[in-house]
């Protein structure tokens, strides 16, 4: 079937407006419910990440940011020369939301939901400019809109929607930069001054991506190997070279003093609490986390599924026979898209032999390409040039509404705070395994009316540290008392062996209370000494 013959003839310039100087090409690529339907897509995604913005508890890491962003802007900028540190562009936006709605649940919240809410238009337009296809498009802009994670971290206080609006922002304006086509005149889409704008808004959203989170450094990675690719293959690529070389030297040159001070973390071994990844553990959690993100983690044969998905998506990608105006990057978009999901990863696998810090958040620009041979592997799903499209559609729904309705719930700190606040004696005793359960323990408990006393529980992970030694470090930090509360949520990287249970079970102290919060646990002991 002609791809045109879907356009309806609104959607066509004809006669004598093709031959205008300023004519822009969107009008031709563009049917006319698109716009419409792009809209609609954007505001059902941010309804559904508004939806139960405010019923699950803070947990540790959201608690922490609150934590940072009640901080002084000045101690927040430091950060950027602090080795290991994130950047503070984050907080210091959070610092003025939070000054704005309060540091309710829905309020902190619902910077993340607004800035996830501007991956659907971006992952809409980037598709469209990538494959020259709007049912392509539209469809990709709603796996945004329905993506578990994306609608996960939109409910969730951190940097990770707006680090992923800003690089999904820069490879947009990336694209835009190498597919302007000069036109006649002064001005119009397709002029020096537009394309240089381009090229500015693929620096600033980069360079703010940086500032939000260090692993924007791999996005920019793969954003020059892309680019490299297309000054290579692209024909007429020469013209725009000149922008890409500035654009990569101003991204690049202004942070070497940056780098060099981050050089002694990257250069020698450091221990940062996690263990290495090899390139199996990065894939799988990759496929598993950034499509479905539940937990546990579905039956591995399901990946197997998943990827002949996306395999067939990036082949139809490759083997497009739709009709290609001058400004499309589709027969270079197999290999961009490539480039832009393989260059984070094996930077993020060489940084395991001396800073092992893979968490799949980390990766979360990866999603963007993910969800774009997702699209082209369904759309369109009533084709018969697609044959697989309605499988695909239909494994795709039946996973994202699986993950939606199974969504892993938050730790509940507030839930463990009003049990201890409702249940304890004032000045009754309470130790955290692991300590910095404290924290979000802390900020939901002070506003009752008792106080408690802290143990410092040890930690016994230490290597070497064996169970005799680590007993008596138990021992020498309970002091009496009738009562101990004990407070566990990854009590394992506190107490792997679990020495602080062996000594009060040892000692005769009965559990009189046990509940458990979605992974924060609550034990009430009573001391037989």
């Amino acid at each position: 079937m002609a791809q045109w013959g879907a356009v309806p003839a609104l959607a066509r310039p004809t006669g004598p407006a093709l031959s205008g100087p300023r004519l822009t090409m969107s009008a031709v690529w563009l049917p006319v419910w698109f716009r419409p339907a792009l809209v609609l897509l954007t505001l059902a995604g941010f309804a559904l990440r508004l939806h139960g913005l405010h019923r699950q508890s803070f947990w540790l890491d959201e608690v922490d940011a609150l934590a940072f962003a009640a901080e002084p802007v000045g101690t927040l900028l430091r950060k950027l020369w602090t080795i290991g540190e994130n950047g503070p562009l984050y907080f210091v936006l959070l610092k003025g939301w939070l000054a704005l709605v309060g540091t309710s649940e829905f309020g902190a919240r619902s910077l993340s939901a607004m800035t996830s809410t501007l991956a659907i238009p971006l992952v809409a337009v980037l598709a469209q400019r990538l494959f020259h296809h709007a049912p392509t498009a539209v469809i990709a802009g709603a796996l945004a809109a329905g993506s578990p994670y994306y609608v996960w971290y939109a409910q969730d206080a951190k940097m990770y929607p707006l680090f992923a609006a800003l690089a999904l922002a820069g490879q947009y304006a990336l694209v835009r930069a190498w597919t302007q086509r000069p036109v006649a005149g002064g001005g119009g889409e397709g002029s020096a001054a537009s394309t240089r704008g381009w090229w500015a808004m693929y620096v600033i959203c980069s360079s703010l991506a940086l500032y939000v989170h260090l692993f924007a450094a791999l996005q920019i990675a793969a954003n020059t190997a892309a680019g490299l690719w297309l000054w290579l293959r692209r024909p007429g690529s020469g013209k725009r070279a000149r922008g890409f070389v500035i654009a990569t030297l101003l991204l690049v040159l202004p942070y070497l003093p940056l780098a060099a001070w981050q050089a002694g973390v990257l250069l020698r071994r450091e221990n940062v609490g996690y263990r290495p990844a090899d390139l199996g553990t990065i894939v799988v959690a990759l496929l598993e986390q950034l499509t479905w993100h539940l937990n546990p983690p579905p039956d591995r044969r399901w990946l197997v599924l998943l990827a002949a998905l996306l395999a067939w998506g990036w082949w139809r990608t490759r083997a497009s026979t739709l009709p290609i105006p001058a400004r499309s990057l589709s027969p270079q978009a197999p290999a961009v898209l490539a480039l832009w999901l393989l260059v984070p990863v094996a930077l993020t696998l060489l940084l395991q032999g001396t800073v092992p810090v893979f968490r799949d958040r980390y990766l979360i620009p990866l999603l963007a390409p993910l969800l774009l041979l997702m699209a082209r592997a369904i759309a369109p799903p009533w084709n018969v040039g697609n044959p697989l499209g309605l499988a695909c559609a239909l494994f795709a729904a039946g996973g994202f509404g699986y993950a939606a309705l199974h969504r892993p719930p938050n730790p509940d700190f507030r839930a463990a705070a009003a049990l201890v606040r409702h249940t304890a004696a004032p000045g009754e005793a309470i130790g955290f395994l692991a300590e910095y359960t404290e924290r979000p323990f802390n900020f939901y408990f002070q506003a009752g009316p008792a106080g408690y006393q802290k143990v410092r529980l040890p930690y016994t992970n230490y290597p070497g540290l064996d169970e005799g030694d680590g007993l008596r470090a138990v021992a020498a930090s309970l002091r009496g008392g009738q009562w101990l509360w004990v407070v566990r949520f990854e009590d394992w990287l506190w107490d792997s062996r679990d020495l602080t249970g062996q000594y009060l079970a040892n000692r005769g102290a009965r559990p009189v209370l046990r509940r458990d919060f979605n992974g924060v646990s609550v034990t009430r002991y009573e001391l037989p000494w």
